[in-house]
């Protein structure tokens, strides 16, 4: 396998990795556990909001939905660490042949880091003060409404944090 082949085959693992982060974001978390009182099984819906544990109980309709659907979570975010054990090992691979492509793969992998970040707390995420050098021009690209309008879209989930590090790659080379 040539090191393009294996910097293909990179990108495209995290382009899946974020098709299931999309699923897991909709997805419960958390995990189902079972009581058992006065002879009666009752069942919790157990997961975690920041520092708390929630647990709500679940009605015998929900409890087998709720169970698929808690289980298909578990089962992507396996998928998604696995992908990003494989990722880390072919950018070592790729570094060692081409820094270039290796670079190019670290920047892929950094962007998708941000996309990770579920789109209800990216609220919190600010725009980081940014200044750019380039030559003797000096840009501040910070009081680029552009690349505000991109991280505002970033922030409701309506693009991918790869667009906003191409737009800031692109405002570079000009």
């Amino acid at each position: 396998m040539n090191i393009s082949t294996l910097y293909d085959k990179s990108i495209k693992l995290i382009d899946d990795s974020y098709s299931r982060l999309q699923r897991i974001w909709v997805l419960p978390k958390g995990s189902i556990s079972k009581k058992m009182i006065n002879n009666h099984p009752y069942y919790y819906h157990q997961y975690r909001d920041g520092k708390k544990v929630i647990t709500r109980i679940v009605k015998a309709d929900e409890l087998g939905e709720l169970r698929k659907r808690v289980n298909e979570r578990k089962k992507l975010v396996k998928q998604n660490k696995n992908a990003k054990n494989e990722l880390n090992k072919n950018i070592r691979v790729i570094a060692i042949f081409d820094k270039g492509l290796s670079a190019s793969l670290l920047d892929e992998a950094f962007a998708y880091s941000f996309d990770e970040i579920p789109v209800d707390e990216r609220k919190k995420v600010m725009l980081p003060f940014v200044d750019v050098v380039g030559g003797t021009d000096h840009l501040n690209i910070v009081n680029n409404p552009n690349l505000k309008n991109y991280f505002e879209k970033w922030r409701k989930g309506e693009i991918r944090a790869r667009e906003i590090s191409n737009y800031l790659i692109q405002k570079i080379s000009d």
